[in-house]
């Protein structure tokens, strides 16, 4: 708000496209598309640069959540372009994240080498927050698309490294969890939900996931409680209104 009184549209962009993901972990995820919509049209006023790179970042990030994929590709595609061009390369780790995670779901082995690369950029950059990003979004895709083994190796990784990193590892070890209930180790994954849940963390999709993991196991062993956590996780799904959060909780609702 301030950026915007003092007319600085260049910070008020970039203020927007971190307030913007913010919103997405928040599971709010209805504000973080009209907060990107928003940025992009104050960037395309601006010369070709670095603030259309973010929003253009941005735009891929909001579609590959939302799961249109050919779009998110798109997006992604002109932020590298972009960020290519004026150097840099947290940006263009940034960018071939988002293209990755999309691309996983058209194409898996291209999709993993893309986000190895993602991975190799952040390091060449200094940036640990998208080191740490680019296992986890190994992770969660490659368990989103059943490939539970490797999942489960990329989120171990990635929690080794943000935990060394001091970064919250509690959306990755969420996603841990549910991949162990899919590979039968249901003891650890019921630890794993737990830690995140007793946390207290604000993330809503780390909570959300987590639950779903606590349910999807109590609902296999006949434990009780089973519903309390899908229906805890139905409600975070709901309030993002997106397919990555809704359509799991469906399925685990569906077989319990």
């Amino acid at each position: 708000e301030l950026r915007r009184q003092l007319g600085e549209a260049p910070a008020e962009v970039e203020n927007l496209c971190r307030l913007a993901t913010l919103l997405v972990n928040l599971g709010r995820n209805a504000e973080a598309e009209a907060t990107g919509a928003r940025a992009l049209a104050l960037a395309e006023a601006l010369p070709a640069g670095r603030e259309q790179a973010d929003a253009c970042r941005l735009q891929s990030f909001l579609r590959m959540v939302a799961r249109d994929n050919e779009e998110a590709i798109r997006w992604g595609g002109r932020a590298l372009e972009l960020a290519e061009q004026i150097g840099d390369g947290a940006m263009v780790a940034s960018s071939l994240n988002s293209i990755g995670s999309a691309t996983i779901h058209l194409d898996y082995v291209g999709g993993c080498a893309l986000l190895e690369r993602s991975r190799e950029a952040a390091a060449a950059a200094g940036n640990d927050m998208m080191v740490v990003n680019a296992d986890g979004n190994l992770g969660s895709a490659s368990g989103e698309v059943h490939r539970f083994e490797r999942a489960e190796r990329y989120l171990a990784h990635g929690i080794a490294q943000a935990i060394e990193r001091e970064i919250d590892p509690a959306y990755l070890q969420s996603w841990r969890a549910l991949c162990l209930v899919h590979l039968g180790r249901w003891s650890e994954a019921g630890e794993l939900a737990g830690v995140v849940l007793s946390a207290g963390r604000d993330s809503a999709i780390a909570r959300n996931m987590a639950q779903l993991a606590l349910g999807r196991l109590r609902a296999r062993r006949g434990d009780a409680g089973a519903w309390s956590a899908l229906d805890e996780a139905e409600r975070l799904a709901d309030a993002s209104g997106h397919l990555q959060r809704v359509a799991p909780v469906r399925a685990a609702r569906a077989e319990a």
